[in-house]
């Protein structure tokens, strides 16, 4: 295995870079929501429309609800009150089996404040997106290196990933995507180093936040070779299914809502159109340059690249969104967040990589296990 002569400056390095960057856009985030209504139940976007508002009117007397429907950190904030009682939590999600699939931001914020809900909750969950947006930068840098990618490039990295559109955005609604995205990079990175086992619990960790992370992860497999599918892929895929079984056999068995995520080509089509005539042109932006990294990156690098099919499967997935997922301002930077990413570490390893993956220093391999 190649080897680097490096120490603990690069290790503090990548982990000073990520830190700067999310706090950057963490501090932004919170003094952007807190103009809004001088209150941290802001940070969990409630609504009155939603069927969550009694809950958080309750919770957190004196504060006035906006109006309207509100977006999906009010979810995340009613299962977080009592994991434990899904049942009795899903009266308050308006797609109770869809939204308890991403579990993990909610018992997470839940074991930072078990007190039940109020305030404390609210901030809680907020700092542990915070938190998937700093393991998003540390990840991100580190496969970089592992791949082949220069100390100093791997550093910049890690400084520009919490900065990409998709950190404002999950930490302007405390939703999971960026928590989740996080925890697959460093699953990925932890596999590069034979730390066989960090790596499955994060990504089980990873499709827990959100299923969809199992799209990275087939496309790494696809270049690394069976044995890496068996426990990197089919692992996190079978917990993933083995609890989607759980909600809709056991925890919410009449509930069938409809799902309006999936419509091929569509959502695509209606960003571009949206672009062009003027009506959202920062959603159609986001995926425009996502979708032209991802390709740039396809054809610099090719599909044999560590990262190539990863890109490829994402770009397809991504083909299959309905307009609700990329039409949204809030909504179009959190699916394409992973695609961007990868495109972007993608480029900055270089052109013809060694065959061998870089060893990573012990403190940093030991710090993001």
């Amino acid at each position: 295995m190649r080897t680097r002569a490096i120490g603990r400056t690069l290790v503090w390095r990548l982990v000073a870079g990520a830190f700067a960057g999310t706090i950057a856009v963490a501090a932004t985030m919170f003094a952007l929501s807190w103009r809004v209504d001088h209150d941290v139940a802001v940070l969990i976007t409630p609504g009155t429309n939603d069927v969550a508002a009694p809950v958080i009117a309750h919770d957190m007397p004196g504060y006035r609800i906006q109006a309207g429907a509100g977006h999906d950190g009010q979810a995340v904030y009613a299962l977080a009150r009592e994991p434990m009682h899904l049942h009795n939590a899903g009266q308050f999600v308006d797609r109770p089996r869809y939204r308890t699939q991403r579990i993990l931001l909610p018992v997470l914020a839940w074991m930072v404040h078990p007190q039940g809900g109020g305030r404390g909750l609210a901030v809680a969950q907020w700092a542990v997106v915070a938190l998937g947006v700093f393991l998003t930068g540390l990840g991100a840098g580190a496969l970089a290196f592992a791949l082949g990618a220069s100390a100093d490039a791997s550093r910049r990295l890690a400084l520009l990933a919490p900065l990409l559109p998709a950190s404002w955005v999950c930490l302007g609604l405390s939703v999971p995507d960026q928590l989740a995205l996080g925890l697959a990079m460093v699953a990925l990175t932890l596999d590069t180093q034979r730390r066989h086992r960090s790596a499955v619990a994060c990504a089980v960790l990873a499709v827990l936040a959100k299923e969809t992370l199992l799209v990275l992860l087939l496309g790494w497999v696809v270049a690394r070779g069976r044995a890496t599918f068996v426990r990197l892929f089919a692992v996190p895929a079978a917990v993933a299914f083995t609890w989607w079984l759980t909600l809709r056999f056991v925890v919410f068995p009449h509930d069938h809502a409809h799902i309006f995520e999936i419509a091929v080509i569509q959502g695509t089509y209606s960003t571009l159109r949206d672009l062009v005539t003027g009506t959202a042109p920062l959603a159609g932006t986001v995926l425009v340059v996502s979708i032209g990294g991802a390709l740039v990156a396809v054809v610099r690098r090719g599909l044999s690249s560590p990262l190539g099919w990863a890109i490829a499967l994402q770009l397809a997935f991504t083909a299959l969104l309905s307009e609700t997922i990329l039409g949204g301002v809030w909504n179009d930077p959190r699916a394409t967040g992973p695609l961007l990413l990868l495109g972007i570490v993608a480029l900055t390893i270089p052109c013809q990589p060694s065959p061998d993956l870089a060893e990573l220093p012990l403190e940093l391999v030991n710090l993001v296990a």
